[in-house]
């Protein structure tokens, strides 16, 4: 297996500068790194070195001075493109794939560090080839994580090129050696072993079912448990428990169950017992609150992102339904809020625009409307839930967690909304979307809940639910979907229509609760 690097020309007079002092005193003229033109140019700078020839010592010293740059110019650029709806505005699309060229040219300084010390036969493996290795993992994994940031899917190529690295890491026995000074935040001490398995780990998490704003805390809870795992070679009376993975570590491609693995070439299997994760993960689900204020989602997991991650490591779940394969488009109403206004103005949803829905815009984004009213394609659809697909460059206002309605039609010639909860985005190209999309109820109708006891109460007084009929997955023949941390199990409230007892919580998300209710006796 071969490192996949640019090759190399002798430099000219007009070429990016070999030397150390000269790149340091380049990199000194982009300061501030504040600027989509500063990071540009950064990158500019780099792609050309890496294309350059030089002798290995000037490029070890040229890649730590470049280092911190690159650091803060993807901090800038993922500020960008972070947390924004899919597919991305023009600007955040630029900042994600700015981000991930200036990576991936990153990642070829170390393969090509890694590679020119591998061709110095006279050389010894040192610590400037085990550090190379290292970074080069490293930066695969951030590279990595900023694919799963955006809901995309990482290039093969990657999982390639850490697995090459790491063999040539076992031929030098470098993997099991600590860098302590070069420890990612959380922990006190990383080898290649651990960079590596943090990188598979993050293969198998597929966070494409997580909300944005958790996937940097979860790329965490990933870093400080990964020194529990390990890999070792394959032998025949391996484990064939669920929580092993097989790893051909001669082969691109995501760890595989060891139980469903042909077993034909054992000498290239690595295997990887995710158990000591998964119980990690159970004891903090213990101790994670239910549900978290959207302020704060960046900084705790909740129990429901725990259990999401688990499901992904431990892939127990199966889809109950076949689901029939179509091409239809469907009209849909995305968020809370939207899909209330839709219900209750069925008639008015049909022109441009829902009352006082469509005329404000994005603070953030002044030329992205709040409120898109788009038509989506089932891709394939069972009576639990259907596969959407979104073929235009406009954003959408999908989100992991979000509610959204898909309106239908009944025999009667009548309109109605089968309303259901985002599961999973995943961004297939810039104006390319799917989302997958569990039903929460069969119809539903818009209510407002009162939340003062007076008797004199206004609009800003209520919030706006749903009340669904025909509830899925749960003996509640009625449930009522409200805004998050507002109402609590056991809570009387008040609506338009009549008093109601909210019963056990059934779902909840960033996005909004889920409560069966029954009439107040």
């Amino acid at each position: 297996m071969a490192l996949q690097i640019p090759s190399q020309k002798q430099p000219g007079p007009d070429s990016f500068p070999t030397q150390p002092d000269a790149v340091r005193d380049w990199v000194s003229t982009l300061y501030p790194l504040t600027s989509m033109d500063s990071c540009r140019a950064l990158f500019r700078g780099l792609k050309h070195s890496n294309r350059l020839e030089t002798d290995n010592a000037s490029r070890v010293e040229i890649a730590t001075i470049l280092e911190p740059a690159i650091e803060d110019a993807i901090a800038v650029l993922r500020e960008e493109f972070l947390d924004l709806s899919l597919p991305f505005p023009l600007r955040a699309a630029q900042a994600r794939q700015l981000a991930l060229d200036l990576l991936l040219e990153q990642t070829f300084t170390y393969k090509i560090i890694v590679s020119e010390t591998n061709n110095d036969s006279a050389q010894t493996p040192g610590p400037s080839r085990q550090l190379a290795i290292y970074q080069a993992l490293r930066t695969l994994s951030k590279l990595y994580e900023c694919h799963l940031l955006s809901h995309s899917e990482p290039d093969p190529i990657l999982l390639h090129d850490a697995n090459t690295l790491f063999n040539e890491a076992g031929e030098d026995d470098l993997i099991d050696q600590t860098l302590d000074s070069e420890a990612p935040d959380g922990v006190t001490a990383w080898s290649i072993l651990n960079a590596y398995v943090y990188l598979q780990l993050l293969s198998l998490s597929c966070p494409y079912d997580q909300r944005q704003r958790q996937l940097p805390t979860l790329f965490q809870f990933l870093t400080e448990h990964t020194p529990k795992l390990t890999v070792k070679p394959y032998k025949a009376a391996e484990s064939n428990n669920d929580s092993v993975y097989a790893i051909h570590h001669t082969q691109a491609g995501r760890p595989q169950r060891l139980k469903h693995t042909a077993r034909d070439t054992d000498a290239n299997l690595l295997t990887l017992d995710v158990a000591p994760l998964l119980a990690a993960l159970d004891q903090v689900a213990e101790r994670a609150p239910e549900t978290i204020n959207t302020f704060y989602e960046g900084e705790t997991l909740s129990r429901s992102g725990l259990i999401l991650l688990r499901e992904a490591l431990d892939r127990q779940k199966t889809r109950r339904v076949a689901r029939a394969i179509t091409r239809k488009t469907v009209h849909t109403e995305i968020s809370l809020r939207h899909v209330s206004a839709a219900i209750r103005f069925t008639t008015v949803s049909e022109a441009d625009a829902i009352p006082a829905e469509a005329t404000q815009l994005s603070d953030s984004w002044p030329s992205v409307p709040i409120h898109r009213k788009g038509r989506w394609i089932v891709c394939n659809e069972n009576r639990f839930g259907a596969c959407l697909e979104w073929l235009d460059k406009e954003p959408t206002d999908a989100a992991v967690g979000q509610v959204i309605a898909l309106k239908r039609t009944t025999k009667a010639k009548v309109p109605t909304w089968v309303t259901g909860i985002i599961r999973w985005i995943k961004s297939l190209g810039p104006a390319h979307l799917k989302i997958g999309i569990e039903f929460l109820g069969t119809e539903a109708s818009a209510l407002k809940v009162e939340l003062t006891t007076e008797e004199q109460t206004t609009n800003h007084d209520c919030v706006r639910t749903l009340l669904l009929t025909g509830v899925f997955q749960s003996d509640a023949r009625v449930a009522l979907i409200t805004p998050p941390l507002i109402f609590r199990q056991g809570e009387e409230i008040i609506t338009e229509d009549k008093p109601l007892l909210l019963e056990e919580r059934l779902a909840s998300t960033g996005g909004f609760d889920v409560f069966g209710v029954v009439d107040k006796p």
